[in-house]
């Protein structure tokens, strides 16, 4: 629901946005309309707009805003595993970095620079160098809005897979197309399983297996895969290939969860006809 509604002082007249529910405590506001920025839930409640072309950062909570400009900010807690969406972080996995002024951002772990997949105005995809000790690490960011650190917990495998949606994990058939109940994999064949925070990799044959011995768990039955690793020329995502055995039961929605030691990543559907 919209939360703020900003009146120009100049035409078109008044501009509506409903950019948040107002539940964050950073927004951006990039415009040069001066003007007032009008907090519906709060009767009376305005905090004028500075009418800059510089981009803005609105702080605060419903009731209690103030504008300023806009400065490279990380959100608490707001660095996580890019497909888990939690603080279990490895290295060489793609983490999410969220906040406010990130757009354009170069990202440092320890001083080493991250690989950038992607920096927005509040998210940056980056990928944690792989040669990051297990520990305690500094993630520095870098904005034209300026820079801002924070501290990261590293383990040596964090494994997770990738969903597009709440029902659909990213697993693709031999066929290369996604797994679904509309399109299962057929006992025998193989399927393709997409995650990241495999840890570390080695080098065998132009591939990058990983070091830590993983397992593919589906339907409570461990398969040990035909390859996992780093997949070909993508940074930060991972891989594993495994073989539906012909004895697997079928199914249009088996459990399905990854395995290195005593790390196990959160557990999707695959279907098996």
């Amino acid at each position: 629901s919209a939360t703020a509604s900003a009146a120009l002082s100049t035409p078109p007249g008044t501009l509506n946005f409903r950019p948040c529910a107002g539940t964050s405590s950073v927004y951006e506001l990039d415009g040069s309309g001066a003007g007032f920025l009008d907090d519906l839930t709060t009767p009376n409640t305005q905090v004028a707009l500075p009418g800059t072309s510089a981009a803005q950062q609105i702080a605060g909570s419903v009731g209690v805003w103030t504008i300023s400009p806009l400065k490279t900010t990380l959100f608490t807690s707001g660095i996580v595993n890019a497909a888990s969406l939690t603080a279990d972080i490895a290295p060489g996995g793609i983490v999410s970095i969220f906040g406010a002024g990130l757009a354009g951002s170069s990202v440092t772990v320890n001083g080493e620079p991250a690989s950038v997949l992607a920096a927005l105005p509040f998210q940056i995809n980056a990928q944690v160098p792989s040669d990051i000790p297990t520990g305690t690490a500094t993630v520095a960011v870098t904005s034209g809005a300026g820079s801002a650190t924070a501290q990261i917990a590293i383990s040596s495998v964090a494994p997770e897979i990738f969903t597009l949606s709440s029902t659909q994990a990213a697993i693709t058939n031999r066929d290369n197309a996604l797994n679904t109940m509309s399109n299962p994999a057929s006992r025998g064949a193989f399927i393709v399983i997409y995650g990241t925070g495999f840890g570390a990799v080695g080098s065998s044959g132009g591939l990058s297996p990983v070091q830590a011995t993983l397992s593919v768990v589906i339907g409570g039955t461990s398969l040990t895969p035909a390859f996992a690793g780093l997949t070909p020329g993508a940074i930060g995502l991972y891989q594993a290939n495994v073989a539906l055995p012909a004895t697997i039961p079928p199914g249009l929605a088996l459990p399905l969860y990854l395995k290195q030691g005593n790390v196990t990543s959160a557990a999707v559907t695959v279907a098996v006809q």
